[in-house]
């Protein structure tokens, strides 16, 4: 369940199975309800924990675009990035020792 609110606590919207996206608005609470609100309808919702099915539950976590992304060596930052991305898929605990390494 730690996981599953990590994930809840990270995300800005959740789209449920046959439900509308949902903007959330607080983090999982004490008593384990997500709180938000319907991004057609505009209708609050309030969901136990024990309701979201992370099997068919797709999350959302909005970003702010960097700029650099897009610039002069954009090619070559999305090619570091799919390869840091596939090194973390494999070990992250081996990954994040190597990193500590690197003097930048």
């Amino acid at each position: 369940m730690a996981n599953l609110v990590a994930l809840i606590n990270s995300a800005n919207v959740m789209v449920m199975d046959d439900c509308e996206a949902i903007k959330i608005e607080t983090s999982v609470s004490e008593d384990n309800y997500i709180y938000g609100t319907g991004e057609e309808s505009g209708e609050s919702y309030r969901i136990h924990i024990d309701e979201v099915d992370v099997n068919t539950t797709l999350f959302y976590q909005e970003s702010l675009i960097n700029n650099e992304d897009f610039g002069q060596f954009a090619d070559i930052r999305e090619t570091v990035k799919q390869l840091f991305n596939k090194l973390l898929d494999k070990d992250p605990q081996k990954m994040l020792e190597q990193l500590k390494t690197i003097n930048i």
